[in-house]
């Protein structure tokens, strides 16, 4: 099956689903919408131990990381979703700006099934276990360890790092990134093993394990 997606994440993601007492349709929608704007990132600074060797860093040196999103406004939004609202506006991350933009994305009354898609999704640290709940259905997107890294590497040349910088990101944010999202696989109903060209391998639903 041809799929117009890629895996973003080093390791795995998650895709989660909510139904809505609509008739017909899906709409799909993408986490990164819920990202702090870059203005807010910048103005604050790491300051817990857990983000120490920051040393004087922003959080916007971590962008993309848990804790550089909006998750308080991402569950209520969910949450508007979910009560079937006829007409719900979400924001959408644009790649051109590296910002969220509101009001990009409409979920209509039409659209019974909702796909949210995101790293974070089945995380339960850094205000994610706001969204615990929302979902009627969870999968995991794993992918072979190391698999996106030049992926990866391409696409934050692409928006305008150096080689260097690319590199220093990954191992900053990315690598860690694929630990944390790693350990949220035992919280979907099943993980999609992929293999390196993103073809389903094998699905296994967590209550067969």
């Amino acid at each position: 099956v041809q799929r117009p997606w890629r895996c973003t994440a080093e390791a795995g993601l998650a895709w989660c689903g909510l139904r809505r007492p609509s008739r017909s349709n899906a709409s799909f929608k993408d986490s990164r919408g819920w990202r702090a704007r870059a203005s807010s990132l910048t103005a604050i600074r790491c300051g817990c131990s857990r983000r120490a060797a920051a040393g004087a860093l922003t959080l916007r040196a971590f962008k993309g990381a848990p804790f550089t999103y909006d998750t308080g406004r991402l569950a209520a939004a969910l949450r508007f979703v979910r009560e079937g609202r006829t007409r719900v506006l979400l924001p959408a991350y644009d790649r051109t700006l590296h910002e969220p933009v509101a009001g990009r994305i409409a979920v209509e009354l039409h659209h019974r099934l909702v796909l949210v898609e995101g790293n974070w999704l089945l995380w339960r640290e850094d205000g994610w276990d706001a969204v615990e709940g929302l979902f009627d259905l969870s999968l995991f997107l794993d992918t072979p360890a190391g698999s996106n890294r030049a992926g990866l590497l391409a696409r934050h040349e692409r928006g305008g790092r150096g080689r260097d910088d690319a590199a220093r990101h990954f191992e900053r944010v990315d690598a860690p990134n694929a630990a944390r999202v790693l350990a949220t696989r035992a919280r979907a109903d099943a993980a999609v093993q992929l293999d390196a060209a993103y073809a389903v391998e094998a699905i296994r639903w967590r209550a067969d394990e």
